[in-house]
């Protein structure tokens, strides 16, 4: 799959992928599998089951849609209306349009969408969620966890929330569909349990399910080492896995950033500039001295 289509606040009309062989018999694998191959098999994300929250807040934001009907009046006119909707039974399409009502009175009550009469906008909260493409769920995350920071860490040195930004970033849904690591014995469970009961306090987020807490622990544990540069053999994941993870969480780190500037929070310039650094540290890998910071 190359490319990426309706990004909230994008106007992009041109796209270019680029495929890199090594010799000519690559080139006709590539040819072959990615220019020639037949489509995959079209589904519907929604008749899947997929969280649809994030779909509606940036038809909103993006003003495509602006009261509750447009946005059941889009949704028909889907691929999932017209392969499931529209041939589906009264009974579904009535519990489909309650749900959709549900989500936006759910968006409505986090703060992610305000209501005019009949008009329905997105707040400013919303427009950076969407923009980032950050779940409705992760952004409240870290909404909450800012909120902390800009109550009780203001005055230390910025680059001591290093480990409390990334250990959040962790800790957000988008991170935990499964970009996390998993503790591999009974030894490192309790390592990282003893780890977290000494640190608790330091931390934003506290995950009431263990499982979450040992994945988010051990995962920041690694990603606090991948960026002072140590060598894959030493961070007890596959460089695959540590780029994907990386890469993951840079993402959520810069939708922090992001949520992070004014008007939604007061926070100086300076804090702003240390979590975009951060941004890139945990993207690109470079270590760095943040003194000037």
């Amino acid at each position: 799959m190359a490319g990426r289509a309706g990004r909230t606040g994008c106007c992009e009309d041109f796209g270019r992928s680029i495929l890199i062989a090594k010799d000519e018999k690559e080139v006709e694998m590539l040819w072959s599998e990615y220019v020639n191959a037949p489509a995959e098999k079209v589904k519907s994300m929604i008749s899947k089951g997929g969280d649809i929250t994030l779909p509606i807040l940036g038809l909103i934001s993006s003003d495509i849609c602006k009261t509750m009907d447009e946005l059941i009046i889009f949704l028909k006119d889907t691929y999932f209306g017209y392969t499931i909707y529209q041939n589906s039974d009264p009974v579904f399409r009535s519990t489909f349009q309650k749900t959709i009502e549900s989500e936006v009175n759910s968006l409505y009550s986090d703060g992610f969408l305000e209501l005019e009469g009949d008009e329905i906008k997105a707040t400013e909260f919303g427009k950076r969620c969407a923009e980032g493409s950050l779940s409705p769920k992760s952004a409240k995350l870290i909404g909450s966890a800012l909120k902390k920071i800009e109550s009780n860490f203001i005055h230390v040195p910025y680059e001591e929330l290093t480990e409390k930004i990334i250990h959040t970033a962790c800790c957000t849904h988008d991170v935990l569909q499964g970009y996390v690591l998993l503790p591999v014995d009974g030894q490192e469970r309790q390592e990282l349990l003893d780890h977290w009961e000494s640190n608790e306090d330091a931390y934003l987020v506290f995950p009431e399910d263990q499982e979450i807490m040992l994945r988010s622990i051990k995962t920041t544990q690694m990603l606090l080492k991948w960026i002072k540069g140590t060598p894959y053999s030493k961070l007890i994941a596959l460089q695959g896995q540590v780029k994907r993870i990386a890469e993951t969480i840079g993402w959520i780190v810069q939708g922090i950033a992001r949520i992070s500037e004014k008007p939604l929070f007061d926070f100086d310039d300076k804090l702003i500039e240390f979590l975009n650094t951060l941004t890139d540290r945990v993207y690109f890998v470079f270590p760095i001295k943040l003194s000037k910071l």
